[in-house]
C-alpha cells in the first residue's frame, strides 16, 4: 500500500483478521464432522484421511492463489544489511 492508501490498508487488514478467525472457527466445527464420516473397509472406522485431506487441499489452493497473485505485489528491494538492523534492535 502507498502512503495515501491508509483507509484501504486498514480495511484490508480488518478483512484479513476476520478471515483468519472465521477459518479457525469453521475448522473447529467442520473437522470433527469430517472425521465422523464413515470410510474405509470397516463401517465403524472414522475418516481421519478426510479430516486432514480437506484442509491440506485447501492449503494447496491458497498457495496457488498466492503464487498467481504475487505478480500484483510491489516488490521493494531491500536496502542495507538486515542482520545489522536486527543487532541494533537487540
Amino acid at each position: 500500500f502507498d502512503e495515501d492508501q491508509e483507509k484501504q490498508r486498514g480495511t484490508f487488514f480488518s478483512i484479513f483478521y476476520l478471515s483468519i478467525n472465521a477459518g479457525s472457527l469453521l475448522s473447529t466445527i467442520i473437522t470433527p464432522i469430517l472425521r465422523a464420516q464413515k470410510c474405509g473397509i470397516h463401517s465403524k472406522q472414522q475418516c481421519y484421511p478426510l479430516a486432514f485431506g480437506v484442509p491440506a487441499a485447501l492449503m494447496v489452493v491458497a498457495l496457488i492463489v498466492f503464487i498467481v497473485g504475487s505478480g500484483m505485489y510491489t516488490k521493494v528491494p531491500p536496502a542495507g544489511n538486515i542482520l545489522v538492523k536486527v543487532c541494533k534492535c537487540v
